[in-house]
């Protein structure tokens, strides 16, 4: 995932595209905020937005700032088809 966030004081708020190894690449937006070292953040998807019944999705982060270059934390995921998937990740920066 390739993301471009800005904080505006405590508030977060960017965009996301990612490149899966199988499947359609997809973007959204990222809206959240941060105090100290947690940051509460959420990820807003539209799939197939050019269809009929395209499919959305939003995911929902609680992690914490571990040091300049990696984010820990839980993750929590629903699509409009009811799908849902949760659990724990890493993020370093490159």
């Amino acid at each position: 995932m390739t993301a471009n966030i800005q904080q505006i004081g405590r508030n977060l708020i960017g965009s996301f595209s990612v490149e899966p190894s199988s499947g359609e690449a997809y973007s959204g937006i990222i809206f959240g905020d941060m105090e100290g070292d947690n940051i509460g953040a959420n990820y807003l998807t539209v799939k197939d937005a050019g269809k009929s019944n395209p499919q959305i999705s939003i995911t929902f982060t609680d992690a914490k700032i571990i040091d300049h270059k990696t984010i820990k934390g839980t993750f929590y995921a629903q699509d409009s088809d009811m799908n849902a998937l949760s659990g724990p990740y890493e993020a370093i920066k490159k």
